[in-house]
């Protein structure tokens, strides 16, 4: 107890000091950015005056331009805006990517082009390693490297650079998305000598890896494929044996192969045994965090959720909302800082790729938060973490992608009419899912035992608010998002319900 109030002290007597330095430091980060470097321009976007009650982190401080959502304007769809998670004032700009072309996915919203500032790094006791977040320790922690000194001699390895670092980084993850594709088919070509598949037979891996992919929910979003499939393939940091077990378990929900189906109380039927080979190999994953295991522990969490298992489902979530704020996921620099020192093309990729998985991941747990939350009538416990990730997934391969429902190889070719393939809007139907759940976590207040002290009035209003919001919402999503059946194509694709 005495050790815990020492520590408190500290804590209190650091703060000071920190907030003494703060002003000095804020007037020494434009030190870090080069005077030829250009920088953020773009029009300013007036934003939804959030009600008084909102105590989200994205809505409980009053916003600039203040006024009502279906006062704010909303950008054509085609152009990019980053979008950050934030308690702070907000500004709009607009990224225009260079290089190869592709889609731009329109993220409106709480917008900040400059993500943290060398200030703010250090209150929140955020530690750079090769250009990412690799730790996150705030002001009263034991474990904060983050010290005056120590800070800024962390924080000098990354300078911002512009917009055409952003264009830079997402003409090399699409680049590298396209190779991966093209190579996707060699994988299981000779996989006894090339990949470890954990025990699983390659034409059942390689069956329950198609389909998972094939799928158009949060889960693909956050199992980034491009690097998936390539650390399958070459033993890579970006999936371990707990997402492979993951994966497989969530896929063998969604297999038509009755061998696969089975009963999940029926430790020898194939899904089972991914479940319990997943389950010994989480106690080991939990002593070290990883973008792959807080990956796994979100999929198998949804999964079990779907199945009726929801106070397992629910247990899993939280240790992975832990991992994620272990990892420092909920902490980002904007997307145009880059390190000081000289990279080779494969650092610079290494390095895209990890911030990617980064945003893919905190967002993908803040949708699995607030869909469970809103499922068991409980308060949200990450979506109302302190945050500032950008809504702004840069590899937009998959957007165009050519979807259609997935026919197994091993089963006979049907005599229905064949669907006609359209494109997937894997990244705009993800962005439009975010700003739901953004919504979504506003409703998981009004069931809350706060209420109970608050006026009908006020509940009312707040009602009405989120009735508002929600038509937006409606109103803004872009036009192919909306659902039209038969319109387009009068064949649709089979029911399926996926976790």
């Amino acid at each position: 107890m005495a050790a815990m109030i020492e520590q408190i002290r500290d804590a209190g007597a650091m703060a000071n000091q920190e907030s003494q330095d703060m002003v000095e430091d804020e007037h020494e980060g434009p030190d870090l950015i080069s005077a030829d470097t250009p920088e953020w321009a773009g029009p300013e976007l007036p934003f939804p005056t959030p009600t008084a009650s909102s105590t989200t982190t994205h809505d409980r401080f009053p916003q600039p331009g203040g006024g009502s959502p279906d006062e704010s304007s909303e950008p054509q769809h085609g152009t990019s805006h980053l979008e950050y998670t934030s308690h702070e004032t907000s500004n709009g700009n607009e990224s225009q990517s260079r290089g190869l072309t592709q889609p731009e996915v329109t993220a409106t919203g709480d917008e900040q082009p400059d993500g943290l500032s060398p200030c703010e790094a250090r209150v929140a006791g955020v530690y750079h390693e090769d250009g990412c977040v690799s730790s996150v320790h705030g002001l009263a922690g034991i474990m904060n490297p983050t010290r005056r000194a120590f800070h800024k001699e962390n924080i000098s390895k990354v300078s911002r650079k512009g917009e055409a670092a952003v264009a830079g980084s997402k003409a090399r993850l699409i680049s590298n998305a396209i190779l991966q594709k093209q190579r996707e088919g060699r994988i299981f070509k000779q996989p006894q000598q090339s990949i470890d598949l954990d025990g699983c037979d390659p034409e059942l891996a390689r069956h329950l890896i198609d389909v998972h992919f094939n799928g158009n929910y949060p889960a693909c979003i956050a199992t980034y494929r491009p690097a998936i499939l390539e650390s399958i393939a070459c033993n890579g940091p970006w999936v371990n044996k707990l997402l492979l077990n993951a994966i497989f378990y969530s896929s063998s929900l969604q297999s038509g192969r009755k061998s696969i189906l089975g009963s999940s109380d029926d430790p020898q039927s194939v899904r089972s045994r991914f479940y319990i080979r997943f389950s010994q190999l989480l106690g080991q994953a939990l002593l070290h965090s990883s973008i792959p295991s807080a990956t796994a522990l979100l999929l198998v969490s949804s999964t079990l959720l779907s199945e009726g298992k929801a106070s397992a489902a629910w247990n899993l979530s939280g240790t992975a909302y832990r991992m994620v704020v272990d990892l420092g996921c909920h902490m980002m620099l904007g997307p145009d800082y880059e390190e000081v020192k000289f990279q080779s093309s494969s650092q610079m990729l290494h390095k895209d790729i990890e911030q990617e998985s980064r945003k893919r991941l905190y967002w993908t747990a803040y949708v699995t938060d607030v869909t469970q939350s809103l499922c068991l009538g409980r308060q949200c416990s990450f979506a109302t973490t302190e945050a500032r990730v950008p809504l702004m997934l840069l590899d937009t391969f998959e957007e165009l992608n050519e979807w259609e429902p997935y026919l197994d190889p091993t089963e006979p070719a049907s005599t229905s009419r064949a669907y006609v393939s359209q494109s997937a809007y894997a990244v705009s139907s993800f962005m439009s899912l975010v700003k739901l759940m953004r919504i979504g976590a506003q409703v998981t207040r009004l069931y809350g035992i706060e209420t109970v002290a608050q006026t009908t009035e006020m509940i009312t209003r707040e009602k009405h608010s989120i009735e508002s919001q929600l038509a937006h919402w409606l109103e803004t999503l872009p036009e192919e998002l909306v659902f039209n059946p038969g319109e387009n194509n009068p064949v649709p694709p089979p029911h399926q319900i996926v976790p």
